[in-house]
């Protein structure tokens, strides 16, 4: 029966296809998309994909491959019941299986036409594993993209293949692709596979070896080894493989990707080898299983369907297509005529596609023509150009009537110019063909040749061919757009300009809305000036006389059109004058003035309608002899007359906007504009560097606002000729289209984005949603934040009790409508925390309680719980000892008790309506508490969504991001790595393929690249700090049509796009690039690092799942730095690498080790005396640790002394090597180099400063290279040893500073070494020994112990401790130390501070009229050298019109030698030196230093060298004199000079302030201003202050910027590895209170204790009394309260609190024992608000508890206690202080901003949140609503312009009087019930009005019945 059906089958399928129906001889054919002009076989059609698939046999059916009268053959060739038969039959019933044809097909005919979707033939050989298979077969095709082979390997047991091999089409290239398992190995090869001529394919595949070879068209075989492959299991030999040819089954097609298409085309040559048994060895064709939509042989359709009427037939397979190039006819048979003509007017252009993304492919032939007609002579005619994977491109255009032609096929450019005279207005035809090398050019009838030199030949152009122009285009001859008229424009087959006619939306026009078809004469095109910053400067002949006219039109009312200048003469002078053509208010203005400074001499005509209706105006504007006119459309309209004769016109005219002028540009249209004498040409003037914001085209007004507003969220839409703008305003949106918020939608996303400041900040809840922003409190508590939104319902609300009725009450949330409460709980995880206090009131939830939330319009049943009518107690059984009690309330027992919890369903928040039934007594009373509503991060947001990247290669795949919204954090210390790549799909690399990628450029830099329209572009975003810091940072990307705003931490910037970015449709990848995708690939390496908090399009991705699921170990879960803790030791920096880390040592000669854990540096020695040094000599046989002589040396030293030596080593045969401190604080190694010794020094300022100092000395064989610090000094001398000995060793010993004793004979073999000194016979006092310290010492590789060697050696210390470290000197001042005995002082003389510490400000103030006079006391002597340092600033906007001396040395009147330092009238300081010459020299440092800012002034002389330094800057001078002696200096002045001296008399007395003055020389130190102001122990009498009495003490101002420090004075002794134990020898410090703007006089010493002391008394005595008051006070207010109230007043507690705590931030509100700042964990702590003065007792208020975790204030404030009480209570609290409050004190925090500066303390900051709840009144059962004056003290919310911003106190949004929560009362009315009862029976509060109408007791039945 099977084998009958089976035939039957088959008889009925024959005999159906017999009676197929021929098709319409009239049939339109499909298009083919390319021609053969030469020859059949040159130039092939180039066919899409779709244009393939779309074909398909003539009778509209899939073709079948076999006649149905074979059908019995292959029954019989079978026996009967095979079962192979039966699996190919049964696997898949729609194919057609004649097993006995194929084979015949197989033998006989070698050729098979593939025709349409799903086209296949089916092998199954039976292949040996473990051995070599081999395919062979030959196609042809028109398809870029086509599936030739795939084979599969499936078990039956295992539904996905083992392993799968494609052999493809891909983008016209070869492609192999191999899988198995998890790997993916890819190939490409050749180029151009869809010319439909055969290609030879061979593919050998070693299953031995995973190699697999590829030969295409007998070329060098391509060779890829797969890393991973199928290898055969245990016993199994041979397998059936499925091997599809030509196609694929559509199951197994539509899975490999869209872009795999089925093949269409023709294939022979199909062979294995390997098959079977019968070739196992050989090679040749085989049996195939069945097959679908195959015919035999290969069918040319142009040889039996050709309908062409004239041109070339193209063969389709399926169908056919007429190419009529060079007929002058159109249309699918090429049988229309005339062919299609269009003008373009010089603002027009076209586009054609060549192709669609998925049939990009380079091509080998091709053929471009364009027929053209024009007046210009220039133009482009057309333009295409390609970036991948070379840059190539093709253009032809017009340049001084020559057609120029540019072609690049990426590594050869050629050009061509051929013809001339081509602006004829005659037709010329230009072709181009392209075949392979070769180019020719026709133009005319006339050919010419390029053949291009390199290797490409081939074209690759983006899919955007340009006709006639185009916008941005580069490196093409002539710019200019084409003006004139285009026929026959063909792209190979294709007429471009007959699918323009047909509308197709493969061509697109630009520049206008509507092509201009048929062959029109161009006029001039308008220029559109597209706004009122638009213009066009020109140049015009000057005239003496104006003549102007133009066309335009505008729907501006203000605007300026033409502006231009005159030269005006009269009565013989010359004045600059203008005239301008103006719109005022719609009306057309002529002005001109003869004198642009004199309004008055302004004259003008003006139209006497308005023109500014968008409608073309003809103006004309002359003026010559005095008289003007002003025409419209021809018609004059106004004369005027103006006395200017003589003038003359500028040769500039500017036409819109002049920059610098008052009134406004121009928008809108001109044409046909003639300025003078000069026509305007539009093509040239739209070309010219200084015309900005013009264009031409067709000033077809449209507009943008009326057709659908594209401004979004109420902003105002602006049209104007070519676009539209959006005035955002004070909207609080951004964008061209005002579309995203400037806000974040929660706290949490400012937190996440980098805010760290708790206090008020705005919010956006939808973001670009239509919901308006509002002002919330932010809490961040250091992981997240909470986002707190207040009420109005007061703690502890009243809603039962005997005054009350039943009623509803009504709830509001600060600034937020219930839509916007719905959106938050919606996005956030929100809680609301709920108490109900009750006496005798029970719930009776549903019966006689209810409520309503803003998410949910039903009302619901439960308090804090689930939705089930129940109290959160009954979960735990908690409610009471009655049974199934759900409430604790409801046990009604005459006993006061609490029912609260946290409500946390979505569904059920927050509450805004809340319904009571009155059910108790006179005794009963309910109150409501209810907490803000707080939601903390987004749902589903984890904190455990962190992944982190531990290696470069591992790249994540995270699902597509649709280019809506994208945002993650990151942490890494990459220089630079892709954060981010979106792909293209399915690895398409095409140039129009749509990614995107996110590049750290820099530290400070984020490059994005991204595709838009096919053109790849990139732009940059720039952070103001690092972002590879590593630290968290947080990206967030938002796409709006051409928009894309950046959010990089809290910095926003908005970029607009090319072209709206993708849709992209490929996978994302985190941290970089896939291997495979390198034309895409910028030169940046991938990333690793830590990513978490990725939210794509608003769903958030499991970052450590999928990464899980990849089963890739190099990605872990959380974020583990390497680095935290650092691992690396001694101040080492940790290089992080997410996994692994690196130490980069701080010293990387004394620190080594994998963590630099060994310290070479770790165990000095101190010499403390230069008597002792460390001694150790080799004699004889033994052998040295190391050669000292030419090895390397590392030592690190400290010390205050020079001349010294640190190390010496010498042998028997005088060689050495000698370091030491020179007198000069020079570092000197000496060495001999054979009979000459060499120095290599290095200045070192820090030798004696007592700071560490590390040397290295290099040794190599020709050079010595000597470091010290960071200080390099080479000496190229070769290391040469002495080999015999001499007592005359060296040819000069001037530079031998160290003798060791040479004897006259030849001394025993010895070698030694001295560290710290040598003995006092070998230096010769020469140099001297070392006292300080020496660590580190290493000769080579050997390390010495110094430690070690010093044991036998008591008076050098194991040991370097330091008083010095760190140092205790302020202002830079240098620490000296004394070694050994571990104290030390400070040297504060190049500092400008004075004291024990350099810490004390010693200044006086100086007034002009006094001054100090100091005697030196000197004698007889002339001095060499002198310092003076000191500091001044002047007052602040002093005038300086004298020299102003600040200080002079005045020498004995026997000498005329001086010193005068003073402020000079320029701001310059200057010092005037006179040593015995007639006149002085003068050193002089220029700058304002008079500008009331401190500086330092430093004066030192050394003989004839003098320096003057001030601040920084310094200046030096040489005396070139015979003295250099200040001959008996006697006095120094300071603030003036009082001298009889006439030399002086230029100079005046000071005005300002000098302090900290120090001067030294010849061994005197003096410090005037100490022993002035009595700073010295005793008074000394050498000072003198005149007038008498009159130095007032001052502290003078500060530096400006950074603190001078001295480059002489190190602050700091930096240690190398070790610490220090400190201790500071300091002698008593005196304490100066300095006076800053009002200086009072200074008594005498004795006086000033005085009076301070008294001072100090009284002080005590008041402060005590008001101790003393103040406890009195307290006690008396305690007793008081303990009458009236026994027990206590929590309230009472609560309020005295509050008020405590805000009297101490008042009192004290700097102090730092009210600072709530936590350094450890940067938290903010708040305080609790005063407004909690009146909060239940506690646990009875959920969410106060919950805000005291938190440690933010409660928002919700209670005032429901009784009047009475409230009020007593207030009287109490008024006036009381108590010791609780007190403490309380120490505890209160501040609260801060981000730059942790305090806002003010939180009381203050609480007083402006809450808003205080009234005290509810009672008056027959009415509930009376009040409000209470709130604080208005500023604060600091964000603002809706910048969220970081203060707000002012109008934009508070916290000082409305908002009244509480409103209750509806309804009365015990009957007669109501029903439908009260209905709307709550269907879930639904009524209205006010049912409400009120509803009976109590009719309302509990009806609810009881209700069961809602």
């Amino acid at each position: 029966m099977m084998k009958l059906a089976i035939v039957l089958f088959l008889l009925g399928l024959c005999i159906v296809s017999v009676h197929m129906q021929a098709p319409d001889e009239d049939e339109i054919l499909p298009r083919a998309l390319d021609i053969d002009l030469l020859e059949e076989d040159q130039l092939l059609p180039v066919l899409t994909a779709n244009d393939m698939l779309s074909s398909e046999s003539e009778d509209g059916k899939v073709a079948q491959v076999l006649p149905s009268s074979e059908s019995e053959d292959i029954m019989e060739s079978k026996s009967e019941g095979s079962e192979e038969t039966k699996d190919v039959l049964e696997s898949d019933p729609g194919e057609v299986t004649d097993l006995m044809n194929l084979s015949r097909m197989s033998e006989q005919a070698e050729l098979f036409t593939f025709l349409t979707k799903g086209s296949h033939i089916q092998y199954t050989p039976q292949w040996q594993f473990s051995s070599i298979h081999k395919y062979a077969f030959k196609f042809k095709t028109l398809q870029a993209q086509a599936i030739l082979l795939y084979e599969q390997f499936t078990l039956p047991s295992i539904s996905t293949p083992l392993y799968s091999l494609l052999i493809a089409v891909k983008n016209g290239q070869l492609y192999m692709e191999y899988k198995y398992g998890t790997t993916r190995e890819e190939v490409f090869m050749g180029k151009g596979l869809n010319n439909d001529k055969y290609h030879d394919v061979y593919i050998n595949k070693d299953d031995t070896t995973g190699v697999i070879n590829i030969d295409l068209d007998q070329l060098q075989p391509t060779s890829k080894t797969v890393k991973d492959y199928y290898k055969s299991e245990v016993g199994e030999t041979r397998a059936a493989v499925t091997v599809y040819i030509g196609g694929a089954p559509e199951s197994i097609a539509s899975s490999l990707g869209p872009e795999y298409h089925q093949f269409i085309g023709c294939m022979s040559g199909i062979q294995f080898s390997g098959a079977d048994d019968s070739i196992e060895s050989g090679f040749g064709p085989i049996t195939p299983t069945s097959s679908n939509a195959v015919e035999a042989g290969c069918l040319d359709k142009c040889e039996t369907d050709n309908r062409c009427v004239r041109g070339k037939c193209i063969n389709l397979y399926t169908t056919v297509s007429c190419d009529c190039f060079n007929t002058e006819y159109q249309g699918d048979l090429c049988g229309i005529s005339p062919v299609t003509t269009a003008t373009l007017r010089g603002y027009e252009y076209l586009t054609y596609q060549l192709y669609t993304k998925l049939d990009a492919a380079h091509s080998r032939t091709n053929k471009i023509s364009i027929s053209f007609k024009t007046l210009n002579s220039d133009g482009i005619l057309f333009y295409g150009f390609g970036e991948l994977p070379v840059k190539n491109q093709i253009a032809a255009s017009l340049k001084d009537a020559k057609v120029n032609i540019y072609i690049n096929m990426g590594d050869h450019p050629m050009d061509l110019t051929i013809g001339s005279d081509l602006d004829d207005n005659n037709w010329h035809k230009l072709v181009i063909l392209h075949e392979g090398p070769v180019v020719e050019v026709m133009l005319d009838g006339k050919t010419d040749s390029l053949t291009t030199k390199g290797d490409e030949h081939y074209l690759h152009l983006n899919p955007s061919f340009f006709i006639g122009g185009g916008e941005g285009l580069v490196d093409v001859m002539g710019f200019e757009k084409f003006s004139g008229c285009i026929k026959e424009v063909y792209y190979n087959s294709i007429s471009v300009l007959e699918l323009l006619s047909e509308q197709s939306n493969k061509v697109a026009l630009h520049g206008t809305a509507t092509p201009q078809f048929g062959c029109q004469t161009v006029s001039p095109p308008p220029m559109t000036f597209i706004n009122k910053q638009a213009s066009v400067v020109m140049t015009v002949p000057k005239e003496t006389e104006i003549g102007i006219s133009l066309s335009f039109k505008t729907k501006e009312t203000s605007s300026r059109l033409l502006f231009s200048l005159l030269t005006v003469y009269r009565n013989n002078e010359t004045t600059m004058g203008k005239y301008e053509i103006r719109l005022r208010e719609g009306f057309l203005y002529f002005v001109m003035m003869s004198d642009v400074n004199d309004k008055t001499t302004e004259i003008g005509m003006q139209s006497p309608q308005k023109h500014n209706d968008a409608q073309w105006r003809d103006i004309t504007v002359t003026f010559k002899n005095n008289l003007g006119s002003m025409s419209v459309n021809g018609k004059v309209v106004r004369t005027m007359t103006y006395d200017i004769k003589n003038f003359t016109t500028s040769d500039i005219a500017v036409l819109g906007f002049v920059p610098n002028q008052n009134t406004e540009g121009f928008a809108g249209c001109m044409r046909n504009v003639k300025l003078q004498s000069t026509l305007v040409n539009p093509h040239i003037v739209i070309q010219q560097a200084n015309t900005q914001h013009v264009i031409l085209n067709d000033c077809a007004y449209k507009d943008f606002c009326k057709e659908g507003n594209p401004c979004e969220h109420d902003s105002t839409c602006i049209s104007d000729y070519v676009t539209y703008r959006c005035e955002c305003g004070d909207t609080g949106y951004i964008g061209k289209t005002c579309h995203f918020s400037k806000l974040e939608s929660s706290c949490d996303q400012y937190y996440q984005a980098g805010a760290i400041r708790t206090g008020v900040w705005q919010i956006d809840v939808d973001g670009a949603g239509p919901l308006n922003s509002s002002y919330v409190y932010c809490y961040m508590n250091g992981v997240h934040a909470t986002t707190v939104i207040d009420n109005n319902l007061g703690n502890g609300s009243l809603v039962r009790g005997p005054q009350k009725k039943n009623s509803t009450l009504h709830i509001e949330y600060r600034d937020f409508t219930e839509q916007q409460l719905r959106w938050i709980v919606s996005q956030d995880n929100c809680s609301q925390s709920m108490s109900y206090d009750c006496y005798l009131a029970p719930l009776e939830l549903s019966r006689y309680t209810w409520f309503r939330a803003a998410n949910n319009t039903k009302t619901f049943y439960s308090f804090a719980t689930d939705g089930r009518k129940q109290c959160p107690c009954a979960a735990d059984k908690t409610c009471g000892d009655i049974p199934d009690l759900t409430c604790k309330c409801d046990s009604n027992y005459r006993a006061k008790s609490t029912d609260e919890g946290v409500q946390t369903i979505s569904e059920l928040l927050p509450i805004v309506e809340a319904t009571f039934i009155q059910t108790g007594g006179a005794e009963s009373e309910g109150k409501l508490s209810l907490g803000p509503l707080l939601c903390q991060q987004q749902k589903n947001w984890t904190n455990d969504n962190v992944l982190t990247v531990t290696e470069s290669e591992a790249i994540l795949e995270v699902p597509t991001w649709k280019a809506s919204q994208l945002s993650f954090s990151f942490r890494l210390t990459n220089s630079s790595g892709v954060l981010l790549y979106q792909a293209p799909h399915a690895d398409t690399l095409s140039v129009d393929s749509a990614f995107m990628i996110v590049i750290l450029k820099s530290a400070k830099e984020l490059l994005f690249q991204y595709s838009a329209a096919g053109q790849p572009t990139e732009f940059i975003v720039t952070s103001t700090v690092p972002l590879n810091d590593g630290k968290w940072h947080h990206l967030s990307l938002e796409h709006h049509k051409q928009e894309i705003r950046v959010k990089m931490d809290l910095e926003v910037s908005i970029h607009t796009l090319l072209a709206s970015l993708g849709p992209f449709d490929g996978p994302l990848y985190i941290s970089g690039f896939l291997r495979d995708q390198e034309l895409l690939k910028p030169k940046f390496g991938n990333t690793v690092g830590c990513f978490k908090n990725m939210f794509i399009d608003g769903i958030p991705i499991d970052l450590p799942e999928i990464a899980k699921q990849s089963g890739d170990v190099r990605f872990r879960p959380g974020c583990m730095p390497s680095c935290s803790p650092n691992p690396c030791e001694n101040a080492a920096v940790c290089n992080e690498y997410w996994g692994t880390y690196t130490c980069t040592c701080q010293n990387m000669f004394a620190h080594s080790g994998a963590n630099c854990e060994v310290n070479l540096n770790a165990n000095p020695v101190m010499f403390v005396e230069q008597s002792e040094f460390i001694h150790t000599m080799y004699q004889k046989e033994a052998t040295p640790v190391t050669d000292f002589f030419t090895t390397d040396i590392m030592l690190s030293f400290r010390t205050y002394l020079h001349s010294v030596v640190l190390l010496y080593a010498n042998d028997e045969m005088n060689n050495f090597v000698q370091l030491h401190i020179d007198a000069k604080n020079n570092l000197v190694f000496t060495y001999n180099s054979g009979r000459d010794i060499v120095q290599a020094a290095i200045s070192l300022k820090t030798a004696n400063t007592g700071q560490w100092n590390q040397l290295l000395v290099r040794r190599t064989p020709q050079a010595t290279t000597l470091i010290v610090n960071d200080v390099t000094s080479v000496i190229q001398k070769p290391i040469t040893k002495l080999v015999e000995y001499s007592m005359a060793p060296w040819n000069d010993d001037l530079l031998e500073l160290i003798n060791p004793g040479r004897g006259p004979s030849d001394p025993a073999p010895y070698t030694q070494y001295f560290i710290g000194g040598v003995r006092s016979t070998m230096s010769q006092n020469r140099v001297g020994n070392f006292a300080g310290c020496l660590t580190g010492l290493k000769f080579g590789d050997t390390i010495i112990d110094l430690q070690e060697r010093i044991k036998t050696i008591p008076s050098i210390s194991p040991s370097c401790d330091s008083a010095c470290t760190p140092s205790p000197c302020k202002s830079a001042g240098l620490c000296v130390e004394k070694w050994g005995h571990n104290v030390g002082s400070c040297d504060c003389k190049a500092t400008s501070y004075d004291g024990p510490l350099c810490d004390q400000d010693i200044g006086g103030h100086f007034n002009g009229e006094n001054l100090i006079m100091y005697r030196l006391n000197l004698g007889d002597i002339s001095s060499l050298s002198e310092t003076v340092i000191f500091t001044f600033s002047t007052m602040t906007h002093t005038n300086v019109t004298d020299l102003w001396l600040l200080l002079a040395v005045e020498a004995s009147s026997s000498y005329s030698d001086f010193i005068a330092i003073y402020l000079d009238t320029d701001g310059s300081i200057a010092v005037d030196v006179n040593l015995g010459e007639l006149n002085p020299a003068t050193v002089r440092i220029a700058g304002k230093y008079d500008d009331g800012m401190r500086h330092l002034v430093t004066y030192r002389r050394k003989e004839a060298d003098i320096t003057l330094q001030v601040d920084s800057s310094s200046a030096s001078y040489k005396i070139y004199s015979k003295e250099y002696g200040l001959d008996q200096p006697t006095q120094l002045w300071l603030g003036g000079i009082e001298s009889v001296d006439p030399r002086f008399s230029q100079y005046i007395k000071y005005q300002g302030c000098i302090s900290n003055v120090y001067f030294e020389t010849g061994g005197l130190i003096v410090r005037p201003l100490q022993a002035a102001l009595n700073y010295n122990s005793v008074n000394d009498p050498n000072v003198e202050v005149r007038p008498a009495g009159q130095l007032y003490e001052r502290k003078c101002a500060d530096f400006a910027g950074a603190a001078i420090v001295s480059t002489l004075a190190p602050s700091t002794i930096k240690p190398l590895g070790y610490t220090f134990p400190t201790g500071f020898a300091v002698g008593d410090v005196r304490s100066v209170d300095y006076i800053v703007y009002e200086p009072t006089a200074i008594a005498p010493n004795t006086a000033g204790s005085s009076v301070a002391i008294i001072l100090i008394v009284v002080l005590l005595v008041v402060v005590l009394s008001v101790v003393a008051i103040y406890a009195y006070r307290s006690n008396k207010q305690a007793k008081k309260r303990k009458q009236h109230d026994p027990e206590g007043s929590h309230q009472e507690k609560e309020a005295l609190r509050g008020k405590t705590e805000a009297s101490a931030a008042r009192a004290d509100p700097n102090s730092n024992d009210l600072v709530g700042y936590d350094a450890e964990n940067e938290k903010v702590a708040m305080s609790k608000s005063p407004s909690e003065r009146s909060m239940p007792h506690p646990g009875k208020l959920q969410h106060t508890r919950e805000l005291e975790e938190l440690r933010t204030p409660s928002i919700c404030a209670d005032k429901a206690a009784d009047n009475n009480d409230q009020t007593s209570s207030d009287d109490d609290t008024s006036s009381t202080l108590t010791d609780s409050s007190a403490d309380e004190e120490e505890k209160r925090p501040l609260v801060y901003d981000e730059q942790r500066q305090p806002l003010m303390d939180s009381a203050e900051l609480l007083g402006q949140l809450n808003r205080e709840p009234l005290e509810e009144e009672f008056d027959e059962g009415q509930y009376k609503d009040g409000t209470e004056e709130e604080s208005q003290d500023s604060f600091y919310p964000a603002s809706a312009g910048n969220p970081l911003s203060p707000i002012t106190e109008e934009q508070n949004p916290f000082t409305f009087n908002a009244p509480l929560a409103t209750f509806d009362e309804f009365d015990s009315v009957a007669g109501d019930r029903s439908s009260y009862a209905d709307s709550l029976g269907n879930g639904m509060v009524q209205s006010e009005a049912d409400r009120a109408s509803s009976a109590a007791s009719d309302y509990v039945d009806a609810h009881q019945e209700a069961s809602v």
